[in-house]
């Protein structure tokens, strides 16, 4: 069954008009035909399954309230180049980040400005709807590395992990509500921001013996994380 976004999913038995966006994709491109079925999701954690009625409207049958994921995996991730941004937000949101933060590190190619947050919100919307993920991640502009610690210190919730190549870095990963998860740029963190991170409280994790790059790393980190802590480590 394909996924459409609508931002309000009333009740069974109610009716719902798509944006144009959605009912172009839908009735135009899909050619959507009366008596079908689609499913319907508003990216809070509500899903619907809807049958296509007349006038190009869905007529609610079965609505569906999901629980907020445990743990919570939020992604720290240095910003590659905006074609590599676009997959890296996409396939994040697939393996099931609660959050994607960008950052600025020493070693950064790419700063975005938040002129792209709305772009990226539609991004993380047809990431849910091809994963069937009902929660769409809040996407945060770039902050430095320093302020993102800043804003975590203090809070017992976070396990704080960062990517790290070297073969000695056992994953240790501790039963925690929230992960933050650290993933430097192209050439990775340097020494310095090592140092200062470990200052903080975030461990190393080497999930990889490979040298992975930044937009491969976060996917998989996720991912990993995703896996090791939640509903499939049970």
């Amino acid at each position: 069954m394909r996924f459409f976004h609508a931002s309000d999913i009333p009740e069974s038995g109610n009716v719902v008009t798509l944006t144009k966006q959605e009912s172009d994709h839908l009735f135009g491109t899909l050619r959507g035909r009366v008596g079908e079925y689609v499913g319907l999701l508003n990216g809070h954690g509500v899903e619907a399954e809807a049958e296509i009625i007349a006038g190009k409207q869905l007529l609610v049958h079965k609505k569906i309230i999901h629980p907020e994921p445990h743990p919570k995996i939020h992604l720290f991730c240095a910003a590659p180049r905006r074609k590599e941004l676009d997959l890296l937000l996409k396939q994040c949101v697939e393996a099931g980040a609660w959050s994607i933060n960008l950052l600025e590190c020493e070693r950064s190619v790419a700063i975005p400005d938040g002129s792209a947050l709305e772009r990226w919100q539609t991004i993380a919307i047809e990431g849910c709807k091809q994963s069937r993920n009902f929660w769409a991640p809040i996407i945060s502009p770039p902050v430095q590395l320093k302020s993102a610690l800043a804003e975590l210190n203090g809070n017992s919730n976070f396990c704080k992990l960062y990517g790290h190549v070297a073969h000695d870095k056992k994953p240790i990963i501790p039963q925690c509500s929230d992960y933050a998860l650290f993933i430097g740029p192209e050439g990775g963190f340097t020494a310095d921001e090592e140092t200062l991170m470990e200052s903080c409280g975030v461990m190393p994790w080497h999930f990889s013996h490979n040298v992975l790059r930044l937009e491969n790393a976060a996917v998989c980190g996720v991912m990993l994380l995703n896996y090791l802590t939640g509903v499939y480590s049970e």
